[in-house]
């Protein structure tokens, strides 16, 4: 035998925690919805974490359908993993657009900003690190214990 007994338990364990991390990485969908305030403003939620918070209209927009047009659009964005690396900012003198993978995901308008009393970049960066944390993967962890063979 090319191996003892512990190589090939320790090759076993370590090809079953590949294969379950990359099931778990690959069927990951997130929980995402929208909660509606009584004073009118909106909540993106994920994962029973509140990441964006909408409390303005932009044109016709309510925050409430700003907020469903991103959930949508996040639910769209299941293929790419929500991968972290592809949310980006861009940002002009009247506002800040969040990005994933080049998808325009929403505008951080002034109005915005004033409501949160920050700058629209800051708010769009706030919401980009929200959305990163709320999108992860919790890590896997394995102890000798938890693996019976």
């Amino acid at each position: 035998m090319i191996f003892n007994k512990k190589g090939n338990i320790f090759i076993i364990i370590t090809a079953l925690i590949l294969f379950v991390v990359s099931l778990a990485h690959a069927n990951y969908n997130p929980k995402i919805f929208v909660e509606k305030t009584t004073a009118g403003t909106a909540y993106v939620i994920i994962n029973q974490t509140k990441v964006i918070h909408f409390k303005v209209k932009n044109g016709s927009l309510l925050p409430a359908d700003r907020a469903n047009i991103v959930a949508e659009r996040l639910k769209s964005f299941a293929d790419k993993n929500y991968n972290p690396c592809l949310f980006s900012v861009k940002s002009t003198q009247t506002d800040s657009r969040l990005f994933f993978d080049d998808k325009l995901l929403l505008i951080v308008t002034k109005a915005d900003a004033k409501s949160n009393k920050t700058t629209a970049n800051a708010l769009a960066s706030a919401w980009i690190a929200n959305l990163k944390k709320a999108l992860s993967l919790p890590p896997l962890s394995v102890s000798r214990n938890d693996v019976l063979i």
